[in-house]
């Protein structure tokens, strides 16, 4: 048997809860003396490590990460292990110039921003500025977190910057590329991680390879993670944020002959959380503050929430994907890969977090599926000189997306006669979307130090959407007044591009190379229903410029890379509040400009001890936006067109932290007799951001987060224990503030994500 690399090793523990999983890891910390009886000989003490052996897959010519001329990070599944990260939104800890926007609730809008360039939207239709590729398959279902529980993750990779000529999807920021393991042939064995720790978290990775026959594999790998949240609810036995996910995941391959791969997978998974918004100040509705006046903890780091009502997210993900790769006759290879996706979002909140029903219905459901087809080929030719990329790329996106929202719209504490819904009947969104697209990149070395690379890419994208109101007479028995009408809308888009890139690489030495690029960026259009019209949302266009350099010093145990940047936007897709409707309206910002500079550097001094230091300077602002002028605006009202509008030309988007940096450092050393001690420690800072432009009062102070793990285990990497911390210095960092002029008007909602408080526990993980 071969042993397997696990799942991430070092997962919180919590303290038990769930008395069968609290019997398997007492039943497994058991065995381990067993296994210390059965110590192979000590393994000869590693050799130090140089950066080129981290490769590059996202060209599709598989390059050692300094030889690639593009920003991109590279978290190996070693990096995954060490830094206990547990959610793909981590990646913000370990990428420079990449950050997560975490809004409260699984079915809001949210996602990565690279270089303070990033989707916040809740519209059904829309693209993601930065998108995610899962197993070479784009993931375009709104909501769609990809990957779930960091469950038997190869490697990841962040490319900055435009993507379009190397991907089926175009991503006008970037792209987060994600691979997880495939199954071996030859092989069997499999790894379980099983942990425990603070407010009665739960976590199970088990992963199996079965080396069927000399021709196939089968892999399987399941995850399953539960844990209490952090915010009591003063009416009920279940506390804001609250979580479990499981999923499982399940890939065949079959090689017939040394040049035809054919990899089948399906996957499922869910989430059920209570991931919701809560009070953070007061304002000046004294009806409001009224209603909370017989609670002595409110709002702030009171951690308490007094919504009567309940509140939950659940989605549901399933997936199928079947890729082939043929090995052609001259070395080049043929990919294909057909996918389908489908998600299932079920939400329900309690808007105004008091004990009174003014909003306590906010009910959305979204119902989505994909279909996707790519045809890759990818080769070298004239003696390895050119490498060339060439696809085509079909998808097709439907969502059904309904909205309806009532309360008894006072602060009376008994339960209201009659219920009113602001936004009128049940709003029934349905959207289509297809793109077409054919994409080349060609790479030529001109010499022995110069090389070039030039790709285009055509798309077309058609986006039809309408949305339909359906009459709700009465709630729960109650009857329902219709406070706003809504008309029915329906409308279409469709539009063309032709985006590219071009690239100039010089390798000054054998270990420095510096490169220079220009490219330009696409995100399609959209439509988008609300009130009683479609609006048409044209498309996102980006030009960037980027000079980079890549090094290394000391017998190439010290690399440094840099990259300096500017990216301009034009109409870029943002979003804003209505606040007649509660709710989000899509639009197009006029200009938007990110520049800035990345350093990555890592360092290994010797065979037991490395270090890795990440920064990001940021500078993102709007050049020429005007939007719904409010009163809690810092922007200047101007009349445009005879319309009041605030003009937020000069102020830095949402979510975008003008500096970030991070620190770790891992320790691994043999103790003899098969023994290893394996230490990881880690900072990651951030600098302040606002939830909303121009808003002041939804301004995110700074923060920093520690983490920290040491284990012990057998030198081979069968077994190892561990304890840790995650955010060890339990630092309380909001990851939105909202601020809502018509409920609890001039004060704020706050939301905490489960790692805004500190988790430690222990973690075992065996591999067989």
């Amino acid at each position: 048997m071969k042993y397997l690399q696990a799942a991430p090793r070092h997962t919180p523990l919590q303290q038990p809860r769930r008395t069968r999983m609290t019997l398997a890891l007492l039943i497994a910390l058991a065995e381990v003396p067993a296994v210390f009886a059965q110590q192979a000989a000590p393994v000869a003490e590693p050799e130090a490590k140089n950066l080129d052996t981290v490769m590059v897959r996202s060209t599709h010519q598989v390059k050692p990460l300094q030889s690639t001329p593009i920003s991109i990070s590279v978290v190996t599944a070693e990096q995954l292990d060490r830094t206990n990260m547990s959610s793909i939104s981590d990646l913000q800890y370990v990428a420079p110039g990449v950050s997560f926007s975490a809004t409260a609730g699984t079915a809001n809008g949210g996602g990565f921003q690279v270089r303070g360039i990033g989707t916040q939207a809740f519209s059904v239709a829309s693209e993601q500025t930065v998108g995610t590729v899962v197993d070479d398959v784009v993931i375009g279902i709104p909501r769609d977190p990809g990957v779930a529980g960091f469950s038997d993750i190869e490697h990841i990779e962040v490319l900055r910057g435009p993507q379009g000529t190397l991907f089926g999807k175009n991503a006008s920021a970037g792209i987060v590329n994600i691979s997880t393991r495939a199954p071996e042939i030859g092989t069997t064995g499999g790894s379980v991680a099983l942990s425990l720790g603070e407010r009665n978290e739960h976590v199970a990775r088990v992963t199996g390879n079965l080396g069927i026959s000399d021709t196939s594999a089968l892999r399987i790998s399941a995850y399953y993670k539960d844990q209490d949240g952090a915010t009591a609810n003063a009416f009920h036995d279940w506390n804001v944020g609250d979580q479990t996910g499981r999923g499982i995941r399940g890939k065949w391959l079959w090689s017939p002959t040394d040049r035809l791969d054919i990899l089948v997978a399906a996957e499922r998974q869910t989430l059920f959380n209570r991931n919701i918004a809560t009070l953070y100040s007061l304002g000046t509705d004294t009806n409001y503050n009224a209603s909370l006046a017989g609670f002595e903890r409110i709002g702030g780091d009171s951690f308490t929430s007094q919504a009567d009502a309940d509140a939950f997210a659940f989605q549901g993900v399933t997936g199928f994907s079947a890729k082939a790769d043929l090995r052609l006759a001259n070395g080049a290879q043929l990919t294909s890969i057909t996918a389908y996706r489908a998600s299932t979002v079920n939400q329900i909140h309690d808007v105004d977090q008091t004990p009174a029903d003014f909003l306590n219905k906010n009910i959305t459901t979204i119902r989505a599926h994909q279909i996707s087809q790519e045809f890759r080929l990818a080769g070298t030719a004239q003696d390895n000189r050119l490498d060339y990329v060439l696809g085509a790329y079909y998808a097709n996106v439907d969502s059904t997306y309904e909205y309806y929202a009532y309360g008894g719209f006072n602060f009376d504490p008994a339960p209201p006669s009659v219920y009113l819904s602001l936004t009128g009947p049940r709003q029934h969104i349905h959207a289509d979307t297809k793109s077409h697209a054919l994409y080349a990149n060609v790479g030529y070395k001109l010499t022995d130090r110069w090389s070039t690379s030039a790709g285009l890419r055509y798309t077309h994208d058609k986006v039809a959407a309408s949305m339909t109101p359906i009459d709700m007479p009465t709630a729960e028995g109650k009857p329902v007044i219709y406070l706003g009408t809504i008309l029915p809308s329906q409308a279409g888009i469709s539009k063309e591009n032709v985006s590219g890139k071009v690239a100039l690489q010089f390798q000054q030495n054998p270990t420095l190379m510096w490169y220079a690029n220009v490219a330009t960026g696409y995100k399609g259009p959209t439509v988008d229903p609300i009130w009683n019209e479609s609006n048409l949302i044209q498309p996102e266009k980006s030009t960037a410029y980027e000079l980079g350099a890549k090094t290394q010093f000391f017998d190439r145990s010290l690399t440094v890379n840099v990259s300096l940047y500017k990216a301009d936007y034009k109409d870029f897709q943002a979003q804003v509040y209505i606040p007649e409707t509660l709710g989000w309206a899509m639009s197009n910002a006029g200009e938007m400009r990110t520049k800035g500079a990345e350093l990555e550097v890592s360092w290994r001094p010797s065979a037991d001890f490395s270090l890795i230091a990440t920064g990001a300077l940021t500078d993102a602002e709007f050049r020429d936006y005007f939007t719904t002028c409010e009163s809690n605006r810092d922007a200047p009202c101007r009349i445009v067109d005879g319309v009041l509008q605030a003009d937020l030309t000069g102020f830095t988007p949402p979510y975008v932290s003008k500096y970030s940096y991070s620190l770790s450092g891992n320790y691994y050393h043999a103790l003899g007799n098969g023994l290893a001690i394996n230490a990881n420690a880690g900072w990651s800072y951030r600098s302040h951001f606002y939830n909303t432009a121009s808003q002041s009062s939804t301004r995110t102070p700074g923060y920093g987060v520690a983490n920290l793990s040491i284990g012990l285990g057998a030198e081979d990497g069968q077994w190892e224990v561990s304890v840790y911390a995650r955010n060890l210095l339990d630092k309380h960092y909001r990851s939105f503030i909202d601020y809502s002029p018509t409920i609890n008007n001039g004060g704020t909602m706050q939301f905490l994500s489960p790692d805004s408080f500190r988790t430690a526990g222990v973690s075992l993980t065996l591999n067989f």
